[in-house]
């Protein structure tokens, strides 16, 4: 708040009432308070909502945006829920610590058909102008899920987006039935006894602690299998340090035995059906929903299999100086873990940690200086190109 006085030089001025500084000076009183009236009147003009575009002052909601509003939410509702094949082909769609992700934009657009108005949903909307500005000719398959999950629509129109993305899910379809005959013809091959051996020690291990959550042969071969199907069915998707099937698929029951052992996964759960029925977690699938765990399950396995590994990776960093350019992953459960990129700013060796200024991976794939800072343990950076230039 201000109020107008005169200053033993014989200026009226204008002061802040709350700390006294001086705002402004005046020759006269009369001159003083008009100035003060003005500052009032600017103070309680509300501001521009520079929506839909720069200098426009139309209330944010997507009536008024340029861009329609995807009219069947069911459609990309079931998409996110059945078809995690095809929700994933858009990518999450940004990096944090600037960007929102595509599972982001979709339940900010649940919130909003709610009937949320939320300072949080609102600036989502004018977020969402911002993307379809981008995105609205992106026609092809990615670009018709990236712009569904944010509630919009192509240049195409809706009947071209739909029929894009059904197109793609008889490509799914046909996909999963040949997972779910590969996965049968797997349950149906008996391991070998040195497979069988191991993975009777390790139920036999967990049980003789007396665990709350108790592990059986057919549990642990059913999980075995399912990893073994999930290594055959993508190997592009499998990292180097990952040798073989068979370690693929351990890693599988090792993270299964975690589960049981902790009543939690350690990041998305997976083989729920497998279960005993007292378990927080336990569940019954149908065969569809096992086909789609098998899908996803090349993300999971990966992790635990970096679990298990006793070696590091020889990418790792071990040592990192001011000014290199590193990467490292920060969970963000239930999705898979994000990449994130920095400048490294310090370095402490004696507690061997680096931090970094976080630089933002946009959209197109440049990158953009935050004002954000991260410490990391030096061990889980990676040295990367600079991504300056």
């Amino acid at each position: 708040m201000q109020y107008v006085a005169q200053m033993p030089q014989c200026d009226w001025c204008i002061l802040d009432h709350e700390n006294n500084d001086v705002i402004e000076c005046y020759d006269d009183e009369s001159e003083a308070r008009s100035a003060l009236d003005r500052m009032k009147k600017s103070e309680k003009a509300p501001k521009a909502t520079n929506f839909p575009r720069s200098g426009d002052n139309q209330t944010i909601s997507i009536s008024n945006s340029q861009h329609k509003q995807f009219p069947d939410y069911n459609y990309v509702k079931n998409l996110k829920e059945d078809w995690p094949e095809i929700w994933r082909r858009a990518g999450t769609g940004g990096n944090p610590p600037t960007s929102f992700t595509g599972n982001d934009a979709f339940n900010r657009w649940t919130k909003y058909r709610s009937g949320d108005r939320s300072e949080s949903v609102l600036n989502w909307v004018k977020r969402r102008e911002r993307f379809m500005n981008r995105h609205a000719g992106n026609t092809r398959l990615n670009g018709s899920i990236a712009v569904m999950k944010w509630g919009g629509v192509t240049k195409s129109g809706v009947p071209a987006m739909k029929k894009v993305v059904n197109e793609y899910k008889k490509v799914i379809r046909e996909r999963r039935k040949i997972q779910e005959e590969l996965l049968s013809e797997i349950e149906g091959k008996a391991l070998s006894q040195a497979v069988r051996d191991s993975l009777k020690k390790k139920a036999d291990e967990h049980n003789a602690k007396d665990p709350k959550y108790r592990a059986t042969l057919r549990m642990l071969t059913a999980s075995y299998n399912r990893g073994l199907a999930a290594y055959q069915n993508n190997p592009g998707s499998v990292r180097g340090n990952v040798s073989s099937p068979q370690q693929w698929a351990m890693a599988r029951v090792n993270g299964l035995l975690r589960a049981l052992r902790t009543g939690k996964f350690k990041r998305k759960p997976y083989d729920t059906d497998l279960l005993p029925s007292n378990h927080p977690l336990s569940s019954k699938k149908n065969a569809e929903s096992i086909i789609q765990e098998i899908n996803v399950s090349t993300e999971e396995a990966e992790v635990q299999a970096e679990v298990e590994m006793n070696s590091a990776r020889s990418e790792k960093a071990d040592s990192v100086k001011v000014g290199d350019p590193v990467s490292w992953s920060i969970n963000k459960d239930p999705d898979p873990p994000s990449t994130v990129h920095g400048i490294v700013t310090s370095v402490n060796n004696n507690k061997k940690e680096a931090t970094m200024m976080v630089w933002a991976i946009m959209e197109d794939g440049s990158h953009k200086k935050t004002d954000r800072s991260v410490t990391q343990p030096i061990s889980k950076l990676r040295k990367i190109k600079d991504f300056r230039n």
